[in-house]
C-alpha cells in the first residue's frame, strides 16, 4: 500500500484549527446512524489556506508522498472535521471522491483510535487481525494516501476524543455537495 506520514501542524496549529472547525464547520453525514460526528468546512478562504500549507511544506521539502505533488493538478478540495469518542468507529470504506486523501491528528489525549489501512473488504473494525496496518499518529502529524484505492477506517475511541482534519483532493471537476442535516453533535 502507498501511503505517507508527514508532520503538517504544530500544536497550536492544531488547536486553532480545531477551534475554527468546531465554530464555523457544519454537521455533516452520509445517514442519521453514522458512528462519528463530522462538521465539513465549506469557506474556500480556509480551503486555500490548508491547500497552500501542503503546496510550501512539499516544496521546502518537509512532506514527501508516493507521487510528485507539485505534477498533481487539484481541482477540488473537500474538508471536514471528524471526532471519535465513547467507543466510536469508522468502518473500512474507500473515498469515491479522493485520489489524494490526508487525516492529520488535531487532539492526542485519547487512548486506541488508532487509523487503519487494508487491503480487505467488508469487515468490521473491530474484527481487524494482523492484515491491516493500524496506525498511530501524533499531534500533528497525518497519514497521506489514495482513498479511492484503498481501504480505510478508525478504530474504536476508548477514552478521550479523536479529532482529526480530513482533507480529499481529487484532480477531477468534482463538486462536493452541501447535504441537508439535521444530526446534532454531543
Amino acid at each position: 500500500m502507498d501511503y505517507s506520514i508527514n508532520k503538517y501542524f504544530t500544536p497550536t496549529e492544531c488547536s486553532d484549527i480545531l477551534n475554527y472547525c468546531m465554530q464555523i464547520g457544519e454537521i455533516f453525514n452520509y445517514n442519521p446512524n453514522e458512528n462519528w460526528d463530522c462538521r465539513r468546512i465549506y469557506v474556500d478562504e480556509f480551503k486555500e489556506t490548508i491547500l497552500n500549507k501542503f503546496k510550501k511544506l512539499y516544496s521546502i521539502g518537509d512532506t514527501s508522498y508516493w507521487f510528485d505533488f507539485n505534477k498533481f493538478d487539484v481541482k477540488n478540495i473537500n474538508i471536514s472535521l471528524t471526532r471519535y469518542y465513547d467507543g466510536r468507529f469508522l468502518n473500512l470504506h474507500k473515498d469515491s471522491t479522493s485520489q489524494f486523501t490526508t487525516v492529520i491528528l488535531l487532539t492526542n489525549e485519547f487512548s486506541d483510535g488508532r487509523f487503519v489501512l487494508s487491503n480487505l473488504q467488508g469487515n468490521d473494525i473491530k474484527d481487524m487481525r494482523n492484515d491491516s496496518d493500524k496506525i498511530s499518529l501524533g499531534l500533528g502529524y497525518g497519514i497521506s494516501f489514495d482513498g479511492a484505492k484503498i481501504f480505510h477506517g478508525v478504530m474504536p475511541v476508548n477514552s478521550g476524543i479523536r479529532c482529526a482534519l480530513n482533507v480529499w483532493m481529487t484532480d477531477t471537476n468534482y463538486n462536493y455537495h452541501k447535504l441537508k442535516n439535521n444530526k446534532t453533535l454531543i
